[in-house]
């Protein structure tokens, strides 16, 4: 599966990208929201993997909303937060098909790829 991942702490970035390219997934890292939705644009991804760039400590920021709509309309998309007000949503409400909060399992991480990676995801 083509999987870009827009991560910037580059620490979880390096595991994440190794744990998906060791199951056999092809990894495109991104550091900015920016650089995610430019790569989104112009190539395909089975799968989006993103964190949450904005400074909406009680609620996702419209930055962050608008960005998640657009990647959404090229692929699915996990966002992956330690924002508390992710606990407060359901994923359809941000336009993603799973949230994982950070800080997260590999192996939790692993079985939302394969559930919305998956044909019947």
């Amino acid at each position: 599966m083509r999987v870009l991942l827009v991560e910037g702490d580059d620490g979880i970035a390096s595991v994440v990208a190794d744990v998906l390219s060791e199951e056999q997934h092809a990894v495109t890292r991104a550091s900015s929201r920016r650089e995610g939705l430019a790569l989104a644009a112009g190539r395909k991804f089975d799968l989006v993997l993103t964190e949450s760039f904005g400074q909406g400590y009680e609620h996702p920021s419209s930055a962050d909303l608008s960005a998640l709509r657009t990647l959404a309309r090229h692929s699915p998309v996990v966002l992956l937060t330690a924002y508390d007000w992710a606990r407060r949503v359901r994923p359809e409400e941000l336009g993603v098909a799973a949230i994982v909060h950070k800080p997260f399992n590999l192996d939790e991480l692993l079985a939302t790829v394969r559930d919305v990676g998956s044909p019947e995801g």
